[in-house]
């Protein structure tokens, strides 16, 4: 995972600088997506907790660790995971995105790099 972003920047561990991807911001927030070519996933992530505290101004924290797996399938750029967690991610050359638009606290799109 190379991006989190949020809908608004954030200064979670308060540094003085604000970001609006929150792998700048929270060394602990990690994530993997392995898909391999027998059509099967998998994906060790750390949850991001978002709970709003008062007007703009939220508490952002690295969460669990969980492990989803599953079957996926292609059409055109589009991947899609058998599991009802994650939105669709669209494949484009290198890298991919899963676009989650969640309203302000939440997390606008989460990107993945291959390698």
């Amino acid at each position: 995972m190379t991006e989190v972003y949020l809908s608004a920047v954030q200064d979670p561990n308060e540094d003085g600088v604000s970001s609006i991807n929150m792998l700048d911001e929270l060394s602990c927030l990690t994530g993997l997506l392995a898909v391999s070519a027998d059509g099967k996933w998998n994906m060790d992530l750390i949850e991001l907790n978002i709970t709003s505290i008062t007007g703009y101004l939220y508490d952002i924290r690295c969460g669990r660790a969980i492990n989803h797996t599953g079957k996926w399938t292609i059409l055109s750029n589009v991947l899609i995971l058998n599991n009802s967690e994650f939105s669709t991610m669209i494949f484009n050359s290198s890298t991919l995105t899963e676009s989650i638009n969640d309203d302000l606290p939440g997390i606008l799109n989460r990107k993945f790099l291959k390698q």
